[in-house]
């Protein structure tokens, strides 16, 4: 074999061949690991359900077609309805190059909270659940996310030192929104996609709090069309987080306060900008 043609052959034979090997016998190993889940609780629970949550690249919302996944999920929510002195936290996995359309938290955790809001459909407590993200882009195969979250237990605490902390907060100082010019949708910082998460937490955990919308607006114009402009204002930030945070509308109340609490003096442009606003108080 002098021919260098003949060796080049060879040579792709050979890794066209381990490239089979690999494929037959090395993948599906990887690919079981992303679908056996492996559902425990100390001596409580095992339970092996023979796929996670899956979710659609870029969606926030699980796929409803997968059995083995839908059995886990009322597992967990059976257990914790037996077992009320434990918690499950839910991590949601997301990767950076995802599109996500959810102003309010990152993918990872608005598919945390869309698992969670099926358990609490199941009958589990929403006090029993608590959320948080991971970014990890080792489970998808063809656009799927097979892997979408995973799920661990500990023992339920309540943290009163916080849901105190969090009432004094957020009924002395609500969260404010406010809109650019000519838009409906609210510019959402950082500072206070965090505070939407403790007043989602309170919501949880003290099931007879409420949240009041306001909607607010300077004094330009007739004061009847400020009311109307107001009530809707808070109407949609009510549906706003309603969709982005899956807050049932039951416990919100929507109210237009039109020009009648004014933040500032409508003295200048600058305070009758910061007067048109929509206040999030914690009742």
């Amino acid at each position: 074999m002098r021919n260098p043609l003949l060796w080049l052959f060879f040579l792709l034979l050979w890794l066209i061949f381990g490239w089979w090997l690999w494929s037959m016998f090395v993948c599906p190993v990887v690919a079981d690991s992303c679908s056996i889940w492996e559902i425990e609780d100390g001596n409580r629970l095992d339970y092996e359900a023979g796929n996670y949550v899956h979710f659609k690249r870029n969606s926030a919302a699980h796929l409803t077609d997968v059995p083995a996944s839908t059995k886990g999920v009322q597992t967990i929510v059976n257990h914790l309805k037996k077992n009320t002195d434990r918690s499950a936290l839910i991590t949601g996995y997301y990767t950076g190059q995802e599109t996500n359309s959810n102003p309010l938290m990152n993918l990872g955790l608005a598919r945390a909270e869309d698992i969670k809001r099926w358990m609490t459909s199941l009958g589990a407590s929403a006090s029993q659940i608590a959320t948080t993200s991971k970014i990890d882009s080792s489970c998808y195969r063809n656009d799927t996310l097979r892997q979408g979250a995973i799920v661990s237990f500990s023992d339920l605490k309540k943290d009163n030192n916080r849901l105190a902390a969090i009432k004094n907060s957020l009924t002395t100082a609500p969260i404010t929104l406010y809109f650019a010019t000519g838009s409906d949708t609210p510019q959402i910082s950082d500072s206070q996609r965090s505070s939407f998460r403790d007043l989602f937490y309170y919501l949880d955990n003290v099931p007879s709090a409420r949240i009041e919308v306001g909607g607010h607006t300077d004094n330009a114009g007739v004061l009847t069309n400020n009311m109307t402009l107001s009530q809707s204002r808070a109407q949609d930030i009510r549906n706003y987080i309603q969709t982005h945070g899956g807050l049932p509308i039951t416990r919100m109340d929507a109210v237009g306060y039109g020009p009648n609490q004014p933040k500032n003096p409508n003295d200048t442009p600058q305070n009758m900008a910061l007067n048109r606003r929509v206040e999030v108080i914690l009742k």
